[in-house]
């Protein structure tokens, strides 16, 4: 009768460790499902994000914005602005300095789904700008423009576009510009 391990016989048991080691180098080299190319979940679909200065736009003199694009070409922006002037009727002391601010919250939807693409957006603002132009608690903001958004190689975002305020029945018609830069990386 065929022994396999015999505890005398040192033959047996180097035999015995070959095998072992065979059987384990042929498991470890047979890829498995679980972990070659068959994820348990779907990767997260992360949103389209940048952030970017508009200069004369829906912030009136210059905003700083924070902006979302999910797949369904729906997005949201926030922005704001804080600056300050000197009253030209005053001796021009920091007492006499104003502060001026701007808040904005605007829903888009965009139309194309390359790089290039048309933003309609509509919104509220809120703030005061000076003693002729103030923005009544809250005012109707809309962006109608040409949106450049790098989906794969460019990080940096343009915008140009037609951006008028509705305030306290007066109509502003705004024209803004904006450079940006995408944050993080747009999943397909």
């Amino acid at each position: 009768m065929l022994k396999w391990y015999d505890a005398n016989s040192n033959t047996n048991y180097w035999l015995l460790k070959l095998t072992c080691l065979g059987f384990l180098l042929l498991v470890l080299q047979t890829p498995l499902k679980a972990q070659y190319g068959y994820p348990l979940r779907k990767p997260a679909k992360v949103p389209f994000q940048s952030t970017y200065i508009e200069f004369l736009g829906n912030g009136i003199l210059y905003s700083i914005n924070y902006d979302v694009i999910f797949r369904n070409n729906l997005g949201f922006r926030l922005g704001g602005s804080v600056y300050g002037t000197l009253d030209d009727n005053q001796r021009h002391t920091y007492n006499e300095f104003q502060r001026y601010f701007t808040i904005l919250f605007m829903g888009n939807y965009y139309v194309g789904h390359k790089s290039n693409r048309l933003e309609l957006g509509l919104g509220f603002v809120e703030g005061e700008i000076d003693k002729s132009y103030k923005i009544q608690p809250p005012g109707l903001t809309m962006t109608v423009a040409y949106r450049y958004l790098p989906i794969i190689k460019d990080k940096y975002t343009f915008k140009i576009g037609f951006t008028p305020t509705i305030s306290h029945r007066t109509f502003y018609p705004l024209f803004g510009i904006a450079f940006g830069i995408k944050i993080g990386n747009f999943t397909k």
